[in-house]
C-alpha cells in the first residue's frame, strides 16, 4: 500500500532467500528506488538472485554491463521520471558471460539480449545471421521482444530473402503477448 511496506517486504522476503526478492533488491539499488542508489549492492544481489534460481535475475545483472542508451533508461511507469541511465561500466564480454549462463538456465530474456548484442556488434563482430539464431530461441521461450525481432529479421530481410509468411508468424506471436496488449 505504501513504499516502506513495499521495502520491508521485499528485504523480508530477500533475507529469507525468495529469489524474486532478492532480485528485486537488485532493481532497487539499480535504479535508486526506495533505497540508495549502489550499482555495487545491485550487482550483489542479481549475484544472488541467480545463485538462488532466479533465472530473469541473468538478463537483469547482464544489463549492468551492457549499457544502451535506448533500453538503460529506467522510468517511473506512474509519474514518467528517468530513474537511472547507463548503471553501470561497460564490460561487453562479462555480460555476454552473464546472458550466455541465463541462456543455459532457461532465462526467456536472455537469448534475446545477446541476440540483440550480434545485430549491434555490442562486444562480437555485428551478424545478423548469428541474431537471428538467439531471437530464434527467445521466440521458442516466448519472449515477446525475441517474436518482434524476429519477424522485422524475416519481413526485412536481413538474412537474404524478405519471408513474409514467417514475418507475420512472428509478429502475431509478438501480438499475442500481454506486453503489446497493454
Amino acid at each position: 500500500k505504501d513504499d516502506n511496506s513495499i521495502l520491508r517486504c521485499v528485504k523480508e522476503g530477500a533475507k529469507v532467500g525468495h529469489p524474486m526478492c532478492i532480485e528485486w533488491m537488485g532493481e532497487l539499488y539499480r535504479d535508486g528506488y526506495l533505497v540508495q542508489k549502489s550499482t555495487l549492492l545491485a550487482d550483489q544481489y542479481f549475484r544472488l538472485a541467480t545463485m538462488a534460481g532466479c533465472v530473469a535475475a541473468y538478463y537483469q545483472w547482464g544489463n549492468m554491463y551492457n549499457p544502451r542508451d535506448d533500453y538503460d533508461m529506467y522510468v517511473d511507469r506512474s509519474g514518467g521520471t528517468l530513474l537511472s541511465t547507463q548503471v553501470h561500466r561497460t564490460d561487453y564480454a562479462k555480460a555476454m558471460s552473464i546472458f550466455q549462463e541465463g541462456l543455459k538456465r532457461g532465462c526467456a530474456l536472455c537469448p534475446n539480449a545477446i541476440g540483440d548484442m550480434y545485430a549491434r556488434g555490442l562486444g562480437v563482430k555485428a551478424d545478423i545471421n548469428e541474431a537471428a539464431k538467439y531471437f530464434a530461441i527467445a521466440a521458442e521461450r516466448k519472449n515477446e521482444v525475441g517474436c518482434l525481432n524476429l519477424a522485422l529479421y524475416f519481413y526485412n530481410g536481413w538474412g537474404g530473402e524478405r519471408d513474409d509468411e514467417l514475418a507475420y508468424k512472428y509478429f502475431i506471436a509478438a501480438e499475442t503477448d500481454s506486453f503489446f496488449r497493454s
